[in-house]
């Protein structure tokens, strides 16, 4: 399969981590048209600041993970 012309368009994702991984994760998934969001546990997530600049439209939460977050 290639993954890279996989439409994800108006689908809803929710990326856990903003490390250099969690980055690549979310900017992939939003390229192919996905609606996202990303939680990390940590306060300061490392890519926090690459993240907005990148695609200052997605919400990031930090801290402890709501369950909420993780209802499908």
């Amino acid at each position: 399969m290639n993954y890279d012309s996989l439409n994800l368009a108006g689908k809803d994702v929710l990326v856990l981590g903003l490390g250099d991984t969690g980055l690549s994760c979310a900017r992939w998934l939003l390229a192919r048209g996905a609606r996202g969001s990303v939680a990390d546990s940590r306060d300061a997530p490392p890519q926090a600041a690459r993240l907005a600049e990148l695609a200052p439209g997605v919400a990031l939460t930090t801290g402890a993970f709501d369950p909420a977050q993780l209802q499908t």
